[in-house]
This record gives C-alpha cells, sequence and structure tokens, in this order.
C-alpha cells in the first residue's frame, strides 16, 4: 500500500480549522486509507505504553531503523547480551520454534562470526531426510562434522562427568561410574581399522582380541607372531613359528586349536563346540597346592582334587551312582567350609509340595517330609521293649525325652507338662487366647472343648465388669449349641490371703452364625452359682450373662461379668470353657 503523511496546512492560529484537517488524523489511526494511500505515523520522540500493542498484521521494519536489544517477555538486556526471551507464566516450559513451511525445508539457526560460520537445526532436505545436523560454512564449502538421525533411540551417546557410553541405555551413569576417568564403554562392538591403548583386555581369548603381531610382550589370539614373549599365549589359529621364553619351551611347530597354558591358572582345554576354556590342570610341585580339575569349569559340572583341602569335590547338580556308596567316615553336606542351609540330604525323588512323590529330607536343621497322605516316623523294632523318643533341650538321652511313645502304645511324658497351644493374657475383652483346646477346628463337625483365658480385670463397688466378650469376631459362622462356663478367682491381694473367692457358672444358649450372627435370648438357661469364699467376705459377689447390641432377644454381644457388691478392690482373672456341637452335626 502507497504512504502518506499527516498534515498541518490551514491549521493555523486565530483561523478556521476544516474538518478535513481534523478527519486525516481520525483516519490515520482508525486504519482508513485515503485515495488508496495509508498514513505513516512518525514519532519524534519515544513512544510509551502502559498496555499492550495489539497487531493484526505483521511486524516489518521497512526502513533503515532497528533494535539495538530486544527483551520478549523480560525487559530489554544490556549487551554483550542482544536477546532476552523469558517465560511469564509459571511451569510453561517455554519454547523457541523455528519452523520450515514444508518438510524438505531446513530448520536452522546460524552461528558466524568473520571468520566461520555454523548452523544447526532440523535438515529436511539431507539424505536421509529429517536428521539433526551442524554444518560449517553451508554458503560455502560446507562441512557436516556431526549428524543425528531420525528416531534415534534414547541414550545412544550419553556423556557423564568424564565417561562417555554408547548404547547403555537410562543406567549409564552406574554402568560408568565404577570406571577410570577418561572412560568410553558400548554396549556393542567397537569396530575400526586402527585401535591403539596401553592395555588393551577382552573378556574371552580367541573371540574379543584378533590380529597379527611382530613383536608383543602379553598376545592372545594371534593368527601369525614372528616373536612372542610367552608370558601369556593362547593360540587359536593353526602357529608355525619360534617362540622365545625363559620356560622349557623353546621352539614348537604344530596346532593349538583346543589348549592353552598359563602361568596363573595352569593348563585349559578348549571346550567342544565354543570358545571358552575349561581347567583342567592346575597346582605347583609345592605340597599341599596342586588341584587337578575333570569336566567342564566353565558350566559347572567337573570334579575337583585339592590337595590343600585334602578332598574331592564333585561340581555337579547330580550326583549319580549305579549301585551303592560306601563311606568309611561321615557324610558331610555342608562341604569343607561355608556350610549351606539350603542343602538336603533327600530319600526319594525330590519331588514339589503336595505332589504324589513321597520322599524325605534331611536339611541342616530339618527333617521334612513330602507327601500327599500319611507320612511316617517310628522305631519299627517289633520287640514289646521298642520306644521312640523325642527330646529337646540338651541331647538324646532319657534325661532330656519330652516324649516318649512305647511299644504297647502308651503315650508317656517323662520329663515335663503337656500344654495345649498357649497361654498368653488376652489384649482385650474379645481376643481368644486358647488354654487348652481338645478339637482346635473351628468348623469342626463333631464335639468340640475350648478353654480359653479371660482378660484380667478389678472391682471395687457394685458395678458389674465385662470379663470377656463373645460376638462374631470370635465365634464361627455356622449355627450350634453352646454350653460357656466362667470360673474365676478373686482376691485383694492381701499377703496375708485373708479375702479369697471362687466362682463357677454356665449359661446354655444357641448361637446362630449363619446370616446376621446372633445369640438367640429365647432359648438359654444359666445354672446355679457356685462360690468358695473365705470368712464372711464376697458374701454378694456373683457372676451375670449380659446381652448387648440388637434387639427382638436377638443379641450380637454376650458378656460375661462379675459383680463385687463389695467396696474392696479385688482383681480377678478366670477360664471360660467353651463345649459346643456345631448345627451340621444334628442335621
Amino acid at each position: 500500500m502507497a504512504h502518506q503523511n499527516l498534515s498541518n496546512t490551514g491549521i493555523v492560529d486565530g483561523q478556521i480549522v476544516e474538518a478535513s484537517e481534523i478527519t486525516q488524523i481520525v483516519n490515520a489511526f482508525t486504519k482508513v486509507p485515503v485515495n488508496g494511500s495509508g498514513y505513516d505515523i512518525t514519532i519524534s520522540g519515544s513512544l510509551n505504553l502502559t498496555g499492550s500493542l495489539l497487531m493484526t498484521g505483521s511486524f516489518v521494519n521497512e526502513f533503515s531503523g532497528q533494535f539495538t536489544s530486544l527483551g520478549l517477555g523480560v525487559v530489554a538486556p544490556t549487551a554483550p547480551t542482544m536477546l532476552h526471551i523469558k517465560d511469564t507464566a509459571a511451569g510453561g516450559d517455554p519454547i523457541v520454534l523455528l519452523e520450515g513451511n514444508a518438510g524438505t525445508d531446513n530448520a536452522r539457526i546460524r552461528f558466524s562470526n568473520s571468520d566461520v560460520s555454523y548452523d544447526l537445526g532440523a535438515y529436511g532436505s539431507s539424505s536421509p531426510s529429517d536428521n539433526f545436523q551442524i554444518v560449517q560454512d553451508a554458503a560455502g564449502s560446507a562441512l557436516t562434522p556431526f549428524i543425528i538421525g531420525k528416531n534415534t533411540v534414547s541414550y545412544t551417546l550419553y556423556a557423564v562427568g568424564d565417561s562417555v557410553g554408547v548404547g547403555l541405555g537410562s543406567s549409564t551413569t552406574a554402568l560408568l561410574n565404577p570406571l577410570d576417568a577418561g572412560s568410553l564403554q558400548a554396549a556393542g562392538r567397537v569396530s575400526g581399522s586402527s585401535l591403539r591403548a596401553g592395555i588393551i583386555s577382552a573378556s574371552a581369548a580367541g573371540e574379543n582380541i584378533h590380529g597379527t603381531a611382530s613383536y608383543a610382550t602379553y598376545i592372545e589370539t594371534a593368527s601369525t607372531a614372528s616373536y612372542v614373549k610367552s608370558t601369556n599365549i593362547d593360540f587359536f589359529d593353526s602357529v608355525s613359528q619360534q617362540v622365545n621364553s625363559t620356560s622349557t619351551i623353546a621352539s614348537l611347530t604344530g596346532s593349538y586349536d583346543a589348549l592353552k597354558v598359563s602361568d596363573l591358572s595352569g593348563i585349559s582345554i578348549k571346550d567342544i563346540g565354543s570358545n571358552d576354556y575349561s581347567i583342567v590342570l592346575s597346582g605347583s610341585v609345592a605340597a599341599d597346592e596342586g588341584l587337578l580339575y575333570f569336566g567342564g569349569v566353565n558350566s559347572g559340572e567337573y570334579f575337583t582334587f585339592d590337595q590343600g583341602e585334602q578332598i574331592i569335590k564333585a561340581e555337579t547338580g547330580t550326583f549319580f551312582v549305579t549301585n551303592g556308596l560306601e563311606v568309611q567316615g561321615k557324610i558331610r553336606l555342608s562341604g569343607s567350609s561355608g556350610a549351606s542351609s539350603t542343602r538336603e540330604l533327600v530319600v526319594g525323588p525330590n519331588g514339589t509340595i503336595g505332589s504324589n512323590l513321597p520322599s524325605s529330607s534331611l536339611g541342616a536343621n530339618d527333617l521334612a517330609f513330602n507327601r500327599n497322605n500319611t507320612a511316617y516316623i517310628g522305631n519299627y523294632n517289633s520287640d514289646s521293649t521298642s520306644k521312640l523318643a523325642l527330646s529337646a533341650g540338651g541331647g538324646g538321652s532319657s534325661t532330656f525325652t519330652n516324649i516318649e511313645l512305647s511299644a504297647s502304645g502308651d503315650v508317656t511324658l517323662p520329663n515335663g507338662q503337656l500344654i495345649l497351644d498357649g497361654a498368653t493374657n488376652p489384649s482385650s475383652l474379645t481376643n481368644m487366647q486358647t488354654y487348652t483346646n481338645f478339637n482346635p477346628t473351628v468348623t469342626a463337625t463333631d464335639f468340640r472343648k475350648t478353654v480359653i483365658r479371660s482378660k484380667a480385670i478389678e472391682t471395687n463397688s457394685a458395678t458389674a465388669v465385662t470379663a470377656f466378650t463373645l460376638n462374631a469376631s470370635n465365634m464361627p459362622a455356622d449355627n450350634g449349641i453352646y454350653c460357656i462356663t466362667f470360673t474365676c478367682l478373686g482376691t485383694d491381694g492381701s499377703t496375708s490371703g485373708a479375702r479369697m473367692v471362687r466362682m463357677e457358672r454356665s449359661i446354655l444358649i444357641s448361637w446362630k452364625g449363619i446370616g446376621t450372627p446372633y445369640w438367640s435370648g429365647t432359648a438359654l438357661d444359666i445354672s446355679t452359682l457356685e462360690k468358695m469364699r473365705t470368712l464372711a467376705n464376697y458374701l454378694n459377689a456373683t457372676i451375670t450373662f449380659n446381652f448387648s447390641g440388637g434387639s427382638f432377644l436377638e443379641f450380637a454381644n454376650l458378656n460375661i461379668q462379675v459383680e463385687n457388691s463389695d467396696t474392696t478392690q479385688t482383681k480377678w482373672v478366670g477360664l471360660i470353657t467353651i463345649e459346643t456341637i456345631q448345627s451340621s452335626v444334628l442335621s
């Protein structure tokens, strides 16, 4: 569009101002061209804006003006910074986008001084296309020293500290950390026509270092060699040469495809079908230092004759003897040193738990049986005096015998007592701690009798105190008939024992454990209180059975309570005997 300037013609002090002289200013600031020409606004001073500069067109510098420095989202910087861009939104992760119009365009940034220029960016016109490149002197004799191809996988090249990893993945930092400064580690092969280093090592001789040498002090896998100092020689290919050495070998001619000799490890033989070697002989003429191996040492299946330990080891998964194994002394499963708790002497097939492969295993501290029906421990002598004893706490003699089984069928506890289950004090009013249990299976289909401990309580007035509560938290999910007997002892703790009492009372009641559980308040009977006491104390003390929770004679809780009716503080402990028969037995 053509340009024209605002005119002050006709605007004179003391004279009338015409409308056209005013409308040119309005047109200039409202985007209205006159005669096809827009107005240029020339500012002799500075343009200070307190609001935003809103543009619908492009920001074009058609004249000779220029920015000394430019700040986007921030005040203009000072030299030497020329451009400062800042994201004013928190957490915005700003992007400076330089986008080509087509897929074959090169979107790049140029860095230049008077001597050289470098372009870097996305090159759509390169072959193959869409690479990231750094190009020197793109307008002249271009050089491209650095290229990253499209879809290069993550962590292909990763520089960490003073080391570089190639293809090691996200764990590059941990893999490079143990290495020396200036190290290079690659996940795959490092290949080249020339490789030079102070020391070159490889994980497998015969595989990882190949080549020829006219002279070397340490050489492995040399196809040809005119002079070799035999510190360590591993010939993979056939050789015909002179070997100079201070050892007994002065020269040789022949094939050494399968033999390796080392002054450190001994004599090794190449494994059949692979490039690995197994040591077959190691040691010296000195006493107690020789070792002799038979088998594949690398695969873990071999014999070791150890002079130092004076043993023969079978390093194998299975040691098979066709007929019998006779040992003059002891059979030790732990080895000569470093006993393992997982080693076992297994009689029968080595089956898994629950399989029908009956066997027994003698471990370091266990005797285990693996049979899906009955396993037997017995003294199979048929004499009437034969016995089987189990002992603990001192050894295998009658002094320490805990359980003795006789040929007549008697079970004797000669040195102890029978404790059925535990005797731990309850932690709450509903915590069942079994004292004796003649049938511990909760879902038993026969008569069951259990004795449990009540929580220790104290009374000092006529107010009843709960000793134990039976509800769905400790009762089975089955219907049954229950006879519950509470036996308790009470005392004020006096040293003379003048105040003491024993009480016992029973309740016969029905428990509905199927569906919504509850105690039936319609079918019950409570026995007469039995009491033993000293002097005239505890005359009115009693045991009560109280119900709570629920309604209409269906109660959630059966509370066993002690009522003292005496101001003397008394401590109570008790046992609850539960006799029950489940409804499934009655059906």
